[in-house]
């Protein structure tokens, strides 16, 4: 009795499938449609993608705080280096979403609550006050981007991602040493900075 039970469901599944394969679009490279929608991922695994979200929301924060600094900080230290991070920071940005592309990845560089609330932590503020702020939220930021790229580049597994955060590490060292001496590029070059 259970065998023609189970013999009953089988043929009961069966055309059930059938029938939902009928129903099912078929996208114009041939597959289902609902296959269509899924989106592959090539050559990069967990860690390093993760890599890559946090690079683009840490370029993203520098631009915006940066942006910021232009029009609320009273220094003209704060002016000319939010002008550099501004810079520097757009090139890193477009270089990470390249190689995040060519990677199959769409990576948006969205803030996380962090960097969101220091973002709006600065948005209150003005003149000294901001000054302050945004110089200790480079000093902070920029050693918390160079560890994680000291981590990709021990760690990683994409050679092209390791790539790009060991081409990265020396530009992210010196806003560092910037921020914390409180100097800026300006009337100087890279190279007079060991870039």
């Amino acid at each position: 009795m259970n065998i023609r039970l189970v013999g009953a469901l089988s043929g009961s599944l069966l055309v059930c499938g059938l029938v939902a394969a009928q129903s099912t679009s078929i996208s114009q490279d041939g597959r289902p449609e609902r296959m269509a929608k899924i989106t592959f991922h090539k050559g990069l695994n967990s860690s390093d993608a993760k890599f890559l979200m946090n690079m683009a929301a840490a370029n993203n924060f520098e631009i915006q705080a940066s942006r910021l600094a232009e029009s609320r900080a009273s220094s003209a230290w704060a002016k000319d280096f939010a002008k550099e991070m501004i810079d520097d920071h757009t090139m890193a940005q477009n270089g990470l979403m390249d190689l995040a592309q060519s990677k199959g990845w769409d990576v948006r560089g969205t803030l996380d609550r962090n960097m969101q609330r220091n973002l709006n932590r600065l948005q209150d503020l003005n003149g000294p006050a901001f000054d302050r702020t945004f110089r200790s939220m480079q000093i902070n930021g920029h050693a918390q981007v160079s560890n994680l790229l000291k981590k990709e580049i021990n760690r990683g597994h994409d050679e092209n991602v390791r790539e790009y955060a060991t081409k990265t590490l020396p530009e992210v060292v010196l806003h560092w040493k910037l921020a914390k001496t409180g100097q800026t590029m300006t009337g100087a070059n890279k190279a007079d900075h060991g870039m």
